[in-house]
């Protein structure tokens, strides 16, 4: 592997070949890939100055991201109680949490608690046709098989790390705050905005320069995903999926041109607009169809959509 130089001796994830992804075993982001290939992987890499990465890559139908990074610190726990001259096979302390959230009403639901769940529509899903749904199977089937056996590779990764001190956040967060003193907004949704609105500007600055319609850019999107354990009182330690994922559209014009707090008080709506009995209505609503397959979330992913996430967390 090569590096890029690096004048003060530390390596950025995006520094890496990649982006980082390299370090990890390779998949294919396909719905087949996910019933075919392993749930989970681990790649062992060592570096020429003796140092060594372990990549773990889990299928996201087992966890989500804070279900990964828990099943990553249990291993290293019992890892580091195999040490030399250890006698007790180490132990956790807490057992993660690995029944799903409702997996009892998945495949045992009486007719009336079918009957009563799929009258519900929640918001930000819905259900492909039927009809087309076996279109596109016919089509699949009666297509020519392609020549070239292994699918092309995806797109570059490509990433930039912005760090921001707690005088920029502070500052942030001020212009993201309403003059009116009656709005309350996170240093997460206040940065959210922030980004979300520089990126969409230099969007439309992109495409200026190169001369296409403005029209040629979607809606605005945004989305975050939130981890809901908490709010629903799960187990300690729940591994399994734990997040909701609100998203909303936001006009180009007043993305653009309205102020920061503005901007930042629609992302905090959005983020607070579910409630715990919508979301279990949700999982009722899943459990209850018969043909999962037809499931579909409905956030319009463009050329102006934009994803956030709360790492810190």
């Amino acid at each position: 592997m090569s590096f890029s130089s690096s004048t003060d001796g530390k390596f950025d994830i995006f520094n890496f070949p990649s982006g980082g992804d390299s370090l990890l075993a390779p998949w294919e982001g396909s719905i087949e890939s996910a019933q075919r290939d392993p749930l989970l992987t681990v790649q062992h890499t060592r570096f020429a100055c003796g140092s060594v990465a372990v990549g773990l890559r889990i299928a996201h139908m087992m966890c989500d991201a804070g279900g990964l990074l828990q099943l990553y610190q249990d291993l290293a726990h019992l890892y580091r109680g195999l040490g030399p001259g250890t006698e007790m096979t180490p132990t956790l302390d807490v057992t993660p949490a690995i029944a799903p959230f409702l997996s009892g009403k998945i495949g045992g639901m009486s007719d009336e608690e079918r009957e009563a769940a799929v009258k519900t529509q929640p918001q930000g899903v819905s259900l492909e046709p039927a009809v087309k749904l076996a279109v596109a199977a016919a089509d699949k089937v009666n297509a020519t098989p392609s020549i070239q056996g292994t699918p092309p590779p995806p797109p570059p990764i490509k990433g930039r790390s912005m760090r921001f001190s707690a005088t920029e956040l502070s500052a942030i967060k001020k212009l993201a705050t309403s003059p009116s003193g009656n709005f309350w907004v996170s240093t997460f949704s206040a940065l959210s905005a922030h980004i979300f609105q520089r990126v969409h500007k230099a969007r439309l600055a992109h495409l200026e320069a190169e001369k296409p319609p403005a029209s040629s850019l979607a809606t605005p999107s945004f989305l975050t995903s939130i981890n809901y354990s908490s709010k629903l009182s799960f187990p300690p330690k729940y591994f399994p999926n734990a997040v909701i994922t609100p998203f909303t559209k936001i006009p180009s014009s007043e993305l653009t041109e309205e102020p920061l707090w503005r901007v930042a008080e629609v992302i905090h709506g959005t983020i607070h607009s579910t409630t715990p009995d919508q979301t279990r209505e949700l999982c009722l609503w899943i459990a209850a169809q018969p043909y999962k397959n037809r499931i579909r979330h409905e956030f319009p992913f463009s050329n102006a959509s934009f994803i956030t996430n709360a790492w810190h967390k």
